[in-house]
C-alpha cells in the first residue's frame, strides 16, 4: 500500500508539471498530422490508409524511439528531484523503505510515460476524422485498430525504457548524465539499425532482438499488399512474439550482483544490454 500510494503521489507531481503537458501537446500534434495533413509522413506507402492498423503500429514503435527523451524528464526526475532540491537526506531518514520508495517513484513515472504518450493515437484518430482529410486516405478505424499496437507495442516499449532510464537515473543521480545516456542510446539505435538493417544476414536477428520492435514489424509485413495493411493487425506471434518476451524479460537465472551472468546461459548484446541495467537496478535497491 505504501508502493501505491508514493505513486499515486508521483502520478499528481508529474500531473501538475508543465512538462508533462507541453510533451502530450507535441505527441499529440505529431500524431494529429500524420493523419490530417499531406506533409507529414512515417514512411508507410501512399496507398495505406493514415490510420490503418499497419500505419499506426508503425507510429507508435518509430515516435516510441524519440519520446525516449520525455521519459527521462518522468522517472529520472522522480529519482534525481529529491537530491537536487535537498529533500534527499529528510526522506532517507523516515522509515519508508528504499525499495518501496524506488518502486513507488518508478510506477508513478511509467503511470506518466503510458499517459502521456496516449498522445499520439488520440491525434492519429483525431487528425483522420477531420473535414478536409480525403475519405479515400482514410479507413474505418475503430477502439482495436489504436489499443492492440498501443498494447502489444507501446507499451512493452515503454516499460523496458523507462526501467532502463530509471536505473540510469539511480546510478547516476544526475539529469545531465541521464540525458547524455539517452542521447547516447538514440544514436547507437541509430547507428545499428542503419548498419545492419538492409543486410538480409541480420534481418531475423534484428526482428528477434530490436528493441523497439520495428525489425519484427517489418518482417511480419514485408510481403503484405496495401490492402492487407489496411486491413490486418499486427499478429501476436513468431518473431515479435519472441522480441516482446525478451523486451520484458526480468532478471535471468544465475544472474549474480552486478547484472552479470554466473550461469551457463548465454544471450545476444541486447539481451545482456537489458539484463545489465536490470542488474544495477536491483543492486541499487537492495543497497
Amino acid at each position: 500500500m505504501l508502493t501505491a500510494s508514493i505513486a499515486t503521489f508521483e502520478i499528481r507531481y508529474q500531473l501538475k508539471n508543465p512538462v508533462f503537458w507541453v510533451a502530450v501537446a507535441i505527441f499529440f500534434l505529431i500524431g494529429f498530422g500524420v493523419a490530417a495533413s499531406n506533409n507529414v509522413s512515417i514512411g508507410t506507402p501512399g496507398s495505406v490508409h493514415e490510420n490503418s492498423p499497419f500505419a499506426i503500429t508503425i507510429a507508435l514503435a518509430l515516435l516510441g524511439l524519440f519520446y525516449l527523451f520525455v521519459i527521462t524528464s518522468f522517472v529520472a526526475n522522480a529519482v534525481v528531484r529529491d537530491d537536487v532540491t535537498g529533500f534527499g537526506p529528510m526522506i532517507r531518514a523516515t522509515p519508508v523503505g528504499r525499495s518501496q520508495f524506488l518502486a513507488g517513484r518508478f510506477l508513478g513515472g511509467l503511470v506518466i510515460a503510458i499517459l502521456g504518450y496516449m498522445a499520439v493515437p488520440l491525434g492519429i484518430a483525431l487528425g483522420s476524422a477531420m473535414p478536409w482529410v480525403d475519405p479515400e486516405t482514410v479507413g474505418p478505424g475503430g477502439f482495436a485498430t489504436y489499443a492492440w499496437p498501443f498494447l502489444v507495442i507501446a507499451i512493452p516499449n515503454l516499460i523496458l525504457s523507462s526501467a532502463l532510464l530509471f536505473s540510469l537515473a539511480t546510478i547516476t543521480r544526475s539529469m545531465l548524465a541521464s540525458y547524455i545516456g539517452v542521447l547516447i542510446l538514440v544514436m547507437g539505435y541509430l547507428t545499428v539499425s542503419a548498419v545492419l538493417g538492409n543486410e538480409p544476414a541480420y534481418q531475423d536477428a534484428l526482428a528477434r532482438f530490436e528493441p523497439m520492435a520495428l525489425g519484427a514489424i517489418g518482417e511480419i509485413s514485408r510481403y503484405w499488399t496495401a490492402a492487407e495493411m489496411n486491413t490486418r493487425a499486427i499478429p501476436f506471434e513468431g518473431n515479435l512474439l519472441i522480441n516482446r518476451l525478451l523486451v520484458q524479460a526480468g532478471k535471468p537465472r544465475g544472474q549474480g550482483r552486478g547484472g552479470a551472468a554466473t550461469g551457463s546461459d548465454s544471450a545476444c548484446a541486447p539481451q545482456l544490454w537489458h539484463r545489465s541495467f536490470a542488474g544495477e537496478f536491483l543492486d541499487a535497491v537492495e543497497d
